[in-house]
């Protein structure tokens, strides 16, 4: 039982490495010799060196994400996953955009038999992959584990997306059947309301069809849309009380819950939350489950693309290039950071800042200093950056170098096509976000000798 439970994590460490970015080749050769001597212990099996030469690298940079990574994997393959669930979480701290390693860190909880947690990862893995089409291994082994897990309704939703994804597959059309016969009535006629679950094209029948509200499911919708939760314990007592009653028509308790976590998380946190409310969003959603599944949608939406948290990325010659920008209520400055994404692997090459200062006339100066790793912290040039000038009220935009931050020029034109480098540093549109995106691709196309990977 155990190596079948061993070969379900190695199968599953496969599959992530597969999920995030793909293939790309190793165009700038590591700086740090313990990294590839460890990679190369790694690939000779020699998993107890690679963990000791990861952990020398690591003990220099602890911001090494490759590093946490890769030894993490090591620990999976000794069958130590305690210290992989330990590093996986550590580089998940330092990158929480990249699905990889919410993947290793699932497989790694079911083979300790933390089937909640592994759920909670591979949830997180699935949101947060932005193929068009989700990876169909991973959505089966999540359907696996909610049956085990008797939910039932998750299940059933994951099989539905299975069968449509594989229409002539006849397992996932019975394990769909099979998930349907133990979801109550309540849940599948309140999922079918709320669009979540769409059967309409799966032949099944005798399913419920939504109808009208009644006096006090209107009641509820009206109180809900009218009261302003001011904190989470005030909205989780209502919660209780709401989750408690019989008296609606079958699937509106469902579909009144759903709408009541929404309006809790918006009226707690905010349309546009800072960085610091979005952090406590994340620990609400991994520790109390009644505000999901709508908490961990709205968080990883939020980690994303939203006005104080927002990602984007490019992609470089053969290396993709993956940023995240942030901003915490109280500071004038957002947290920057780029991750250099090579062999699947992404690591920490940028760790800097973003100020931006407006004027009376609408002209906006973006500047973003370049910043060198000292090891246990990152130091900001005071002199040297790049700077972006843009105006409000359209979304042209100008560079300037700064100091001498020409040190670390090197021409995008053997890499990209001017089309391509026309697209990348013309804003999308005239908001801010869109500008410091811009400038943010400018200074990865045209300074990429700043970005040393380790």
């Amino acid at each position: 039982m155990k190596t079948i439970c061993h070969q379900f994590v190695v199968t599953l460490l496969m599959l992530a490495l597969s999920m995030h970015i793909p293939a790309v080749v190793d165009a700038q050769k590591r700086t740090d010799k313990d990294f590839n001597k460890a990679e190369e212990a790694f690939q000779k099996q020699d998993y107890v060196q690679a963990i000791t030469l990861f952990g020398k690298v690591i003990s220099r940079y602890p911001d090494h994400v490759a590093a946490y990574q890769k030894r993490a994997e090591a620990f999976v393959e000794i069958k130590d996953y305690n210290s992989a669930v330990a590093d996986y979480t550590k580089a998940i701290e330092i990158n929480p955009n990249n699905p990889d390693l919410y993947a290793g860190r699932a497989a790694a909880h079911r083979a300790l038999g933390n089937l909640q947690a592994a759920l909670q990862d591979l949830d997180a893995a699935l949101l947060l992959d932005k193929k068009e089409q989700k990876n169909e291994k991973l959505l089966n082994y999540r359907a696996e584990l909610n049956m085990q897990q008797k939910n039932y309704a998750q299940a059933l939703i994951d099989y539905q997306e299975l069968a449509n994804l594989n229409p002539s597959d006849g397992r996932y059309i019975q394990l769909r059947r099979e998930a349907l016969a133990k979801v109550s009535e309540e849940d599948l006629a309140g999922m079918i309301e709320l669009g979540v679950l769409n059967l309409a094209s799966s032949g099944l029948s005798g399913l419920p069809t939504p109808t009208a509200d009644d006096q006090k499911t209107i009641e509820v919708r009206k109180f809900i849309a009218e009261t302003k939760f001011a904190t989470v314990e005030e909205g989780r007592k209502y919660y209780t009380l709401l989750a408690a009653r019989n008296d609606f028509p079958v699937g509106k308790k469902t579909v009144l819950l759903s709408l009541l976590r929404e309006k809790i998380l918006t009226d707690v946190f905010g349309e546009h939350p800072y960085m610091e409310d979005i952090e406590a969003m994340k620990r609400l959603v991994e520790t109390e489950n009644w505000i999901n599944p709508e908490g961990k949608k709205r968080y990883f939406q939020l980690i994303n693309d939203s006005r104080y948290w927002f990602t984007g990325g490019l992609q470089r010659g053969d290396t993709y290039y993956f940023y995240k920008v942030m901003k915490g209520r109280y500071s004038s400055k957002y947290k920057m950071q780029v991750f250099a994404v090579v062999n699947n692997a992404s690591n920490l090459v940028l760790n800097s800042e973003v100020v931006v200062t407006e004027d009376s006339t609408g002209t906006r100066i973006i500047e973003i200093p370049a910043a060198e790793n000292k090891g246990y912290m990152w130091v900001t040039s005071k002199t040297d950056k790049l700077r972006g000038v843009t105006n409000m009220n359209n979304s042209n935009l100008t560079f300037e170098a700064i100091g001498n931050i020409a040190r670390f020029n090197s021409s995008a034109k053997s890499v990209v096509t001017p089309q391509q480098f026309d697209k990348f540093i013309k804003p999308n549109g005239a908001e801010l976000n869109d500008a410091i995106k811009a400038t943010l691709n400018y200074l990865i196309l045209e300074y990429s000798k700043m970005f040393v990977l380790r």
